[in-house]
């Protein structure tokens, strides 16, 4: 059996159509790391430059990306 991954971006968020469940796994890029506390659901990585959330989360799961790129966060 496969999940689902979610990726969760800083831009408009109007919650989950469909909550994630166990074995979903969730990649929250920036911003929308505070979107998924908001929600109450624990991300399993957290990417960008963050520069949209204002500094790097206290996550074990971090994957800082530089400021100055050619992609959005998301995208990474």
């Amino acid at each position: 059996m496969t999940g689902t991954c979610y990726i969760i971006g800083a831009g408009s968020f109007y919650g989950f159509a469909e909550r994630p469940k166990q074995g979903d796994y969730v990649i929250a890029a920036d911003a929308g790391y505070q979107y998924c506390l908001d929600e109450g659901v624990t991300p399993d990585l957290v990417v960008g430059d963050f520069d949209s959330l204002g500094s790097a989360p206290d996550f074990p799961n971090v994957v800082r990306m530089p400021v100055e790129k050619d992609d959005t966060d998301t995208l990474h």
